[in-house]
């Protein structure tokens, strides 16, 4: 088996989320008699690989998409721009297409980031693109080699091309026998990309009679698991706190802004930070914000979201019977934290129609309609980008 396929990562956006199309090329011979299955996997990994030969497996299927592409499917579907360039390369015989729609609910790719010293495969969710042998596609995770061909994929999402309404605060800090203290804050603006700087704005009436002596400004990252149970863990990824000697007096007003910027470079040896999967051994960034609607997370096991906000802290103190005392108000501002969609118009492969499809090249030299194909030089085609992954087994014979 050969799987081939335009690129690893699937976007969802305003439009919707982009299908997986490709082809796969199947040895006839060995294929002849069964049913073979293309399936989008996303999957919950929590522990080491190892623990599999002690009877414990650490990884729990969460979503299949599947579909049957052998023997193929009547009526057959028409092709999308990418599987009709590959059909032109590889010619049609022993090449079938495949166009998988993924659901509302298919979970992020979104993994917990290891610390340096800790080289255990990390616990996330993964996504798999998988074509295999089986009477059924429920028996996915009970296909043993050489059965199957696998790669890694992402699901990942781009930011809303309409922003929401700017993030403000407004707390009211009241103090026993004292007149309260007012602090207002806000963000220039909801979405922020990875890598942008986050400009926070603070306004602090101080009526009472406290001195207030500090602020601290905080990014923390919430990611929430919902998937049998729920449970939610909070980490500090970005801090800023106002310079030494800092201090507003009783009956005055400040205004300050603090400039702060969320980065996993500066979290490496942060435990439990969610960050965007990888499918190859390339660096990566924080999780995007999750996307979803809070109904349909209840329902689906939608495997990880994460929440970002900005967490501000006022730090007071006065002075009673002889002793300093000290106080806080804290305010908090959700944003989104995602990539920018890219400036030029995605082009998402029209969904399959019921709709007879255009007849494919011969392969057959004897045939007059042959079209002979080089699939080492690629001069003169379109100017697209193709990644062809490649995976081939060879059965084993007794």
């Amino acid at each position: 088996m050969v799987l081939h396929v335009g690129k690893r990562d699937f976007v969802q956006h305003d439009k919707g989320i982009e299908p997986i199309d490709g082809v796969v090329w199947l040895d006839p011979d060995y294929v002849e008699g069964h049913t073979v299955y293309v399936s989008a996997l996303a999957i919950f990994k929590y522990g080491d690989k190892s623990l599999k030969g002690m009877g414990f497996d650490p990884e729990n299927l969460l979503v299949n998409i599947p579909q049957q592409v052998y023997p193929p499917l009547k009526p057959r579907l028409p092709l999308t721009p990418l599987q009709q360039k590959l059909m032109r390369k590889l010619g049609s015989k022993n090449v079938y297409p495949f166009c998988i729609e993924l659901p509302e609910y298919f979970p992020n790719s979104v993994v917990l980031h290891p610390t340096p010293d800790n080289d255990e495969d990390p616990c996330g969710i993964v996504h798999e693109l998988k074509a295999y042998i089986s009477d059924s596609s429920d028996k996915v995770n009970k296909v043993k080699e050489p059965d199957f061909v696998s790669m890694g994929i992402r699901k990942v999402m781009y930011a809303p091309s309409q922003p929401g309404e700017q993030p403000t605060v407004r707390e009211i800090q009241r103090f026993w026998f004292s007149d309260p203290l007012l602090l207002e804050a806000s963000l220039d603006k909801e979405i922020y990309y990875h890598g942008e700087t986050i400009a926070v704005n603070i306004n602090i009436t101080n009526y009472s009679r406290r001195f207030v002596k500090e602020i601290i400004v905080t990014v923390k990252q919430t990611a929430t698991l919902r998937m049998f149970t729920k449970s939610s863990f909070t980490t500090t990824v970005a801090k800023v706190k106002s310079e030494n000697g800092f201090l507003v007096l009783p009956d005055k007003k400040v205004s300050k802004v603090f400039e702060i910027t969320p980065l996993l470079s500066n979290n490496r040896k942060q435990k439990r930070v969610a960050v965007d999967g990888q499918t190859q051994n390339t660096d990566t960034n924080l999780a995007s914000s999750t996307n979803l609607d809070e109904e349909l997370a209840r329902k689906k096991n939608v495997g990880i979201t994460v929440e970002y906000d900005v967490e501000i802290k006022v730090k007071c103190s006065f002075f009673r019977r002889w002793f300093f005392c000290h106080q806080q108000t804290t305010a908090k501002l959700p944003f989104v934290l995602m990539h920018p969609e890219p400036t030029e118009e995605l082009s998402m492969p029209p969904l399959p129609q019921s709709t007879p499809a255009e007849p494919l090249p011969s392969t057959s030299k004897d045939d007059p309609g042959f079209v002979d194909v080089n699939l080492i030089d690629f001069k003169g085609d379109d100017n697209v980008d193709l990644i062809f992954e490649d995976f081939a087994r060879e059965r084993i014979r007794e």
